[in-house]
């Protein structure tokens, strides 16, 4: 059995109650039914079940069931301007991690560097204690 969680928004006494049900399935939906809005679920079993929403999500597919929602789904000019800023900020997040990426890779290896050298010295040091030792 799949297990889901249902969020259902009981349209009336909403301020008397928090009006949240959790469900774990939708055949006790028929148990409780009245008029809800159904605000977050998992079961794609409501994409055949069109008289229980009012707009389906499926990943990038949204699907309404009137004209009026229909209209609202159409993408406007507002949306393109949107999404072309949204795109310029990952552009930009995108850059700026790939520059972070590049710096930690050059300072790393200015770190290794660094530390062959002084084992160098090291190395070098003893080598020259012995030496004299001898």
């Amino acid at each position: 059995m799949i297990i889901a969680v249902i969020l259902l928004v009981l349209e009336h006494h909403l301020p008397a109650a928090t009006g949240i049900i959790l469900l774990s399935s939708v055949r006790c939906l028929t148990a409780i039914y009245k008029a809800c809005y159904i605000t977050g679920t998992t079961e794609r079993i409501f994409e055949t079940k069109p008289h229980l929403y009012d707009v389906y999500v499926n990943n990038q597919n949204v699907t309404a069931q009137s004209a009026a929602l229909k209209d609202i789904l159409k993408v406007s000019s507002a949306d393109h301007e949107k999404f072309d800023k949204l795109n310029n900020l990952r552009f930009v997040c995108n850059f700026i991690i790939d520059m972070y990426n590049v710096l930690f890779v050059i300072l790393f290896v200015c770190y290794c560097i660094v530390y062959i050298f002084f084992m160098l010295v090291i190395v070098l040091c003893c080598i020259t204690v012995f030496m004299d030792t001898c």
